[in-house]
């Protein structure tokens, strides 16, 4: 449920930007939008996903399976010199050994993987890029405004202390504080201006866009998941578990493999035709080998994919359990995040209505000091300072939790 606070957020944000930003605009930016642009745009994600587009193309290969070939045999000089003797005309196949299919065939479902693995964190990682700098802008372009009526506010309001100084009814110490009050807001009205350039700048490069762009800015939805739902969705979703199994998978299809080596297994088959013109006429013959483990029974091999086998079970367990720990830190921290800013943003609500009335009573019936509305003014600017940056660090720690549990929406964890 929105609050009236934070529904004058996003129409003054909108609204602001028109303005502050100078040229006008060529059309406006949704974060979706940005996200789209971005993904066109990464140079990284592109050569990640030509990759995984080879490797997919490659793995179609046949390369376990080895071709035929013929074999010509029995010629000689004798066919030039003297009289036709004999030729001989024959084909050879080594087949495969009988695990090594599989062997090759998880290689190639492995190589896949690690491909989309890349390919998708560098896709998580350029989402939470944009969603982080998108939040940035939007919590700049509205602190420019603040800052500036603030600038404003306080040097009015040094002209009313001196002239309360003049009246004997302010201290020169006062004004004092007063005009080092200002100089600090420049300073800080500089430094947000400054960084306010730097992130549109950081926000055109990613998206293509104007840096004068005009952002749509939404209201940041609400993570109602629990900690176990979150998680469950992580290890589902995240691509580091399904590369994990596919390399256990394929350590215990090679350690078969090594196994198997001990049982004798056919080389080559070779059929061959002997052509004669002269003798006992033409006869074919059937040559077959097979490979006999006598003296190399390949302990050394067995005994390392055994190993592995075990490594990879418990290399399984250190990926859920990081996945689990990022999961748990990254929600901690958002929803510490999320109850600091609906708690203040509660507190801001009753702050602001109650300031606005009394600046309003003091203006009709003067009830304070001319320097006292003003510096009621500066503290409803304060406020409403607090609430946009709190909304930012709100904005970066729901784009964490997309990274850590691998989703592009609020909608994907229900």
């Amino acid at each position: 449920m929105m609050s009236a606070v934070k529904i004058q957020l996003s129409v003054i944000v909108t609204l602001l930007l028109a303005a502050s930003v100078g040229a006008s605009p060529l059309f406006s930016l949704s974060e979706f939008r940005a996200l789209e642009l971005a993904f066109s745009r990464g140079r990284e994600l592109s050569m990640l996903e030509n990759r995984t587009q080879i490797v997919t193309a490659r793995s179609t290969s046949i390369d376990w399976l080895e071709n035929p070939e013929i074999r010509f045999s029995e010629i000689s000089s004798r066919y030039v010199t003297d009289e036709f003797d004999e030729l001989e005309i024959g084909m050879r196949w080594r087949p495969p050994n009988l695990a090594i299919w599989n062997v090759d065939e998880q290689e190639n479902r492995v190589a896949v993987t690690e491909a989309e693995v890349d390919m998708n964190n560098c896709r998580r990682q350029l989402a939470a890029r944009v969603r982080k700098v998108f939040s940035d802008v939007v919590m700049l372009d509205e602190l420019t405004r603040l800052f500036e009526k603030r600038v404003i506010v306080q040097e009015k309001r040094i002209g009313v202390i001196e002239q309360m100084v003049r009246n004997g009814q302010r201290s020169i110490i006062y004004a004092t504080k007063a005009r080092m009050a200002v100089n600090e807001t420049k300073n800080d009205f500089t430094r947000v201006r400054q960084d306010r350039s730097e992130k549109r700048r950081r926000l055109a490069e990613l998206t293509g866009c104007s840096e004068n762009v005009l952002l749509e800015i939404d209201e940041l939805p609400e993570i109602d998941s629990s900690f176990p739902q979150l998680r469950k969705i992580a290890l589902s979703r995240r691509p580091e578990i399904e590369l994990v199994n596919q390399k256990k998978s394929l350590a215990q299809k090679q350690y078969n493999y090594e196994r198997l080596k001990l049982v004798p297994w056919f080389r080559f088959f070779e059929a061959s035709h002997h052509v004669r013109e002269n003798g006992d006429g033409d006869w074919d013959e059937l040559m077959i080998g097979v490979a006999i483990p006598l003296f190399n029974w390949n302990i050394g091999n067995i005994r390392a994919t055994n190993i592995a086998v075990e490594r990879r079970e418990t290399q399984t367990e250190a990926i859920r359990e990081r996945i689990e720990a990022q999961v748990g830190d990254t929600y901690a921290i958002y929803r510490d995040t999320l109850l600091d800013y609906q708690n203040f943003s509660d507190d801001a609500k009753q702050f602001l209505f109650e300031a606005e009335r009394i600046i309003k009573i003091s203006l009709s019936h003067r009830t304070l000091n001319p320097d006292e509305v003003m510096e009621l003014e500066l503290a409803i600017l304060g406020t409403k300072r607090l609430l946009v940056e709190k909304r930012g660090r709100l904005a970066h720690a729901l784009a964490e939790v997309y990274l850590v549990v691998g989703v592009n929406s609020v909608d994907e964890l229900k």
